[in-house]
């Protein structure tokens, strides 16, 4: 059970993507990072977007669900469009939201037991040297 808990942490760590994007209109600088979540084959499970906002507090996506990171303040949805009452938040306002949609790219893993290829959702309670190739295909 340790070694599939293990797994599930280096995948997620080594697959977090980190997308910088800094957008300057109307005096407005965003930060946005995307997180993946993989399941043992490398299809996605999971993907949300953490943003941060400086200035106005406004922005654009589409998002099964948003919360504020930054303070206790209900976020205002309006189709694509989400609002934070703040004014001022020290740092900037960060928000999470879980994203719709694909990844740009896809994950092939495949998981090694003392060099015998094993399924991932099959390393519970294996022992041996842990090899972990991940390949990312030109789509």
């Amino acid at each position: 059970m340790k070694i599939k808990r293990l797994i599930s942490v280096v995948v997620i760590l080594v697959l977090v993507l980190t997308v910088g994007i800094t957008s300057t209109y109307a005096e407005k600088e965003k930060n946005e990072t995307v997180y993946a979540v993989l399941n043992y084959d490398g299809s996605v499970n999971d993907i949300y977007v953490v943003n941060q906002l400086f200035g106005e507090y406004v922005d654009y996506g589409e998002y099964t669900d948003v919360k504020n990171l930054s303070t206790d303040s209900t976020p205002t949805i309006d189709g694509d469009r989400i609002a934070f009452e703040e004014t001022e938040s020290q740092g900037g306002l960060y928000y999470q939201g879980t994203m719709i949609g694909e990844l740009p790219m896809t994950f092939d893993i495949e998981y090694f037991i003392d060099g015998e290829q094993v399924a991932g959702e099959n390393l519970g309670g294996e022992s041996g040297h842990l090899k972990i190739t991940i390949d990312l295909p030109v789509v």
